[in-house]
């Protein structure tokens, strides 16, 4: 008898806003881990714990929004020295 091959996890669509702006990704859940991803800025994953895996994803989400934000912004040129 073959072993039983697991189902994929399923995606679940999350938003959140960031500085006035809307991100949206989506998140899973498998095996006590929560994997967020948000295109242009990689995916962030870590373990449930104590919280709703929902508000865990959030608090993801929020980071990768983050992370893509100062990734657009134009970074302080060093003052000119004469």
């Amino acid at each position: 008898m073959a072993p039983r091959k697991r189902p994929e996890p399923r995606s679940i669509d999350i938003e959140t806003e960031v500085d006035g702006e809307k991100f949206r990704g989506y998140y899973t859940v498998d095996r006590g881990l929560v994997r967020v991803r948000l295109d242009g800025a990689g995916s962030k994953t870590t373990q449930v714990g104590g919280l709703p895996a929902e508000v865990v994803a959030e608090m993801l989400l929020g980071e990768l929004a983050l992370l893509l934000i100062s990734t657009r912004r134009p970074r302080p040129s060093e003052p000119r020295r004469e």
